[in-house]
């Protein structure tokens, strides 16, 4: 009977470290993911020429553009798409 315990403890522990590894694999794509994304976004603001404005102002800057009245977003949005055409940039 010590057996069959022993026998379903190294079952468990393999099955443990198959979701273990399963984990790690998924925590690995999400950063990754979380990298490309950021480093689009550090290009845009390379491309606008203000990744080297200091980062408060920055943050200040975009807390404040998030209560922007939709109207202005769209007028934002065909600029930045004129923009790119010119520059060639696919969005």
């Amino acid at each position: 009977m010590e057996q069959n315990y022993d026998e379903k403890i190294k079952e468990v522990k393999s099955n443990l470290n198959k979701l273990e590894s399963k984990k790690n694999k998924t925590n690995f794509l999400t950063r990754k993911e979380r990298a490309a994304h950021l480093i689009q976004k550090g290009a845009l603001l390379e491309i606008a020429g203000i990744d080297n404005v200091d980062s408060e102002i920055l943050l200040g800057y975009f807390l404040w553009f998030k209560d922007v009245p939709e109207e202005k977003l769209e007028k934002l949005k065909a600029m930045s798409l004129r923009r790119g055409k010119r520059r060639k940039i696919n969005f």
